[in-house]
């Protein structure tokens, strides 16, 4: 059986209840970590979506073969950050974003194993983009949270 599903939970439960994030993206923070893709867009000012992707495709794996013993399970969960403002500058969305970045890497950090479910978990690389919305700036970064169990 995979652990894919137990990962995601883990995950989005460590980044609900990371101070270092709660502290980046303000009051009702974990409410602005959500467990898979927005509903409709990118609305709220600041957020984190746990398996999601602007390209649609939320997770990547490698399914070991269940006879072969010893193989190692790994997979890169992709993950949304993104910042907006009500101005056309990116400053102080792009800042936003490396924030909310650097605290999501420090609650994986706290537990690498999540609970024990893996080996280790980290943020391994990402994508920027920055667009002119109807509601002003916005910065997305799509980044991949890359797992290994052995």
């Amino acid at each position: 059986m995979s652990v894919i599903p137990f990962v995601l939970d883990a995950i989005v439960d460590a980044l609900q209840g990371s101070a270092d994030l709660a502290a980046v993206l303000g009051p009702g923070a974990a409410d602005r970590v959500l467990d898979g893709p927005a509903v409709a867009d990118l609305s709220s000012p600041d957020g984190v979506a746990v398996g999601a992707s602007r390209q649609d495709e939320s997770i990547a794996f490698q399914w070991p073969a269940a006879d072969l013993v010893g193989i190692a399970q790994h997979f890169n969960i992709n993950c949304l950050a993104w910042s907006g403002t009500g101005s056309t500058t990116f400053t102080v969305c792009r800042a936003r974003v490396d924030r909310i970045l650097e605290a999501v890497s420090a609650a994986l950090a706290e537990d690498r194993t999540l609970g024990g479910l893996v080996s280790q978990a980290w943020i391994t690389n990402g994508l920027v983009t920055q667009e002119q919305t109807g509601r002003g700036a916005l910065v997305v970064v799509e980044f991949q949270i890359t797992v290994d169990r052995f």
